[in-house]
């Protein structure tokens, strides 16, 4: 207490061996429920960033393969516009053939 600017004892009484025993058996008890708490909680910790890690990694793959699938849906879209392009003009010169000859 004479650092912190107090006035305590200046002699600390020794422990009986049973008591000094008993006190550090309850320290290292203490101990080693703290370190098996403190494990639980870093495990847990560990597994869900792990299974966040997972989730994030198969929205990727789905995203991937959703961008795959509009791309070729665009694709096809182009390809289904030439062809109406080409049926419409198939049918345009088939009407003006037919007006030019009634």
């Amino acid at each position: 207490m004479r650092i912190v600017g107090g006035t305590g004892p200046t002699h600390i009484k020794p422990l009986k061996e049973d008591k000094a025993v008993e006190a550090g058996a309850e320290v290292l008890s203490e101990i080693f429920v703290y370190s098996v708490a403190s494990s639980a909680l870093m495990y847990e910790y560990w597994r869900s960033s792990r299974k966040e890690a997972q989730i994030d990694a198969e929205q990727d793959r789905d995203i991937d393969v959703l961008q795959e699938e509009l791309n070729e849906m665009k694709e096809l879209i182009t390809k289904l516009n030439e062809r109406l392009v080409n049926v419409e003009q198939s049918v345009s010169k088939d009407v003006k053939r037919t007006s030019k000859s009634q």
